[in-house]
């Protein structure tokens, strides 16, 4: 007997397939592709070193969900959703410290942004923003 799946409130059904070439290798090429239900996300690295490597990088990033306080200054939204879509591509540049550190130095292109906004009745509200070019200088140490 069949079975139908119903997608109800708040309930979603996905799926991700992913696949890894030298992941976590520190010499030479290593490579990720991952493609879901949500968003693709690609990464290409070249190990020059053990410490220093280069990746370019293209992804969907997908949609953060944000909920907005009930005391927001957005008329209206009090209590609302606000979501964040845009694809970006870009490089970035990483050297890792030798006690768990890592600096990285990241360029890229960000596109296809969509800012919604979702009021407590249910309304939502899209607008769509031009690209733009983001920088990042990073830091992350692992304890």
């Amino acid at each position: 007997m069949p079975t139908t799946l119903k997608n109800t409130e708040g309930a979603a059904l996905g799926m991700d397939l992913e696949i890894e070439w030298n992941h976590d290798s520190k010499e030479g090429w290593s490579g990720e592709f991952e493609i879901s239900s949500e968003f693709p996300e690609t990464h290409l690295t070249y190990h020059f070193t053990r410490e220093f490597s280069t990746t370019m990088f293209y992804n969907e990033s997908g949609t953060n969900t944000i909920r907005l306080s009930d005391t927001s200054p957005v008329i209206g939204m009090q209590g609302g959703y606000l979501e964040d879509e845009y694809n970006s591509i870009g490089i970035e540049l990483g050297y890792e410290l030798t006690h768990g550190g890592t600096l990285s130095f990241t360029v890229q292109q960000n596109q296809d942004r969509q800012l919604s906004f979702q009021d407590k009745t249910g309304i939502e509200s899209v607008y769509g923003l031009g690209g733009a070019m983001e920088a990042a200088i990073g830091f992350t140490f692992e304890f």
